[in-house]
């Protein structure tokens, strides 16, 4: 093979690896896009999580404080159940005491 076919091979090469640098430069590249949506996107559903998780933790402040509520609701009632027991209870007693 002379070497003016050897050159024209070798600078064919060349070009074809030119070529396929280029390639794989345009794939790096998309690559390194969509790497950093992904980043994006990583982000964005953390701040989200976050934002959900102090949602949550809210919810449950209110469930806790209305909890407190009915906890002290029912110890007035009970109480007030209590005093009008104790006052039947007395009442009852005077009365049968005045019948005797």
């Amino acid at each position: 093979m002379s070497k003016d076919l050897q050159i024209l091979r070798l600078e064919d090469d060349l070009e074809q690896a030119g070529k396929e640098i280029k390639v794989l430069q345009n794939l790096v590249t998309s690559l390194n896009k969509d790497q950093n949506n992904n980043v994006k996107a990583i982000d964005s559903l953390t701040l989200e999580n976050n934002a959900l998780k102090l949602e949550r933790d809210e919810l449950r402040n209110v469930i806790q404080l209305a909890d407190d509520g009915i906890a002290d609701i029912n110890t007035h009632w009970k109480q007030k159940f209590f005093v009008w027991r104790e006052t039947e209870s007395l009442l009852l007693k005077e009365l049968n005491q005045s019948k005797r």
